[in-house]
């Protein structure tokens, strides 16, 4: 996929430019901005409408979900994703529920 290139591209410009590991700049983003990481989910096999119907109902509770807290964890945003193409100016909607 074009923008998995292009990650890689972007951080081998940042390693390149600021001349630091890869573990510096990560450490240095957790100091400021806190520590974040990437899951993804991926189903197969489960009844299209039942799973339509779970993901409906967690988009209409993203907006209450900010400043609620789960386990001990603070929620700061929650968002449903979409991808804004700066080439053909396109835009994506539903690219990923972000929580």
């Amino acid at each position: 996929e074009k923008d998995g290139l292009w990650a890689v591209l972007l951080w081998l410009n940042i390693l390149a430019a600021r001349g630091e590991s890869c573990k510096q700049i990560v450490t240095e983003h957790w100091a400021a901005y806190g520590r974040n990481y990437y899951s993804r989910h991926d189903y197969e096999e489960v009844e299209s409408d039942r799973a339509n119907a779970l993901v409906d109902e967690l988009r209409a509770k993203l907006g209450s979900l900010p400043g609620t807290s789960v386990r001990g964890l603070k929620i700061a945003n929650a968002d449903d994703f979409a991808y804004h193409d700066p080439v053909d100016g396109s835009t994506s909607e539903h690219q990923g529920i972000r929580v």
